[in-house]
């Protein structure tokens, strides 16, 4: 009724509405393609769209599924400062991505699938052979998930087996392992 009536305070939220959204165009990068249609992006910036969509709910945990899959070099790049912007701003993330090299430049622990189980979880180790970026490892904060016993069936087939997993405050957690070792299938139980 607010709407069809012209009310000035849906007016006034309609104002806040656009200025949040150049907000967090601009957080992720993309704000000089306010204007355009989402299908005219180029690969790398649709992604950054797509989580610019996700941090307008303002989440506590951002969960990702193979962000930098399909990007160049410097797409990725980008990606992995918007990253470190993010974990700036305490919202933990879950990571499923198979760039190494992304992956440990980022990550606060990396925890290892195989057919469905943990099979390594531990802290991010520098190296020198790596160049870290400058995110420090945190000190575990508030829990902000917990997953117990987690198992995922398809049909007869266990996709997930068992997983339990705690990730606090500002952690950005990566999940590996081989294709059909669980990571897609637990981000998706998770969601």
């Amino acid at each position: 009724l607010a709407i069809m009536l012209g009310l000035p305070s849906v007016a006034r939220e309609e104002r806040r509405l656009v200025e949040k959204a150049r907000e967090v165009l601009q957080f992720v990068g993309i704000e000089s393609r306010k204007d355009d249609l989402a299908s005219s992006l180029a690969y790398g910036e649709l992604r950054l769209l797509e989580v610019a969509v996700a941090l307008v709910a303002r989440p506590t945990l951002l969960l990702l599924d193979e962000p930098v899959a399909g990007m160049n070099s410097t797409e990725t790049a980008g990606f992995m400062e918007t990253l470190a912007r993010i974990r700036s701003t305490g919202v933990t993330v879950l990571l499923v991505e198979h760039d190494m090299k992304m992956v440990m430049r980022v990550s606060d622990r990396v925890v290892c699938l195989n057919q469905g189980r943990i099979i390594a979880d531990a802290p991010r180790r520098r190296s020198n052979a790596i160049r870290m970026s400058s995110a420090p490892i945190l000190a575990r904060g508030t829990l902000v998930l917990r997953v117990e016993g987690l198992t995922c069936r398809y049909g007869k087939v266990t996709a997930v087996s068992q997983l339990s997993l705690e990730v606090h405050r500002g952690e950005l957690v990566s999940l590996i392992g081989a294709n059909g070792a669980g990571k897609t299938t637990t981000l998706k139980a998770i969601s």
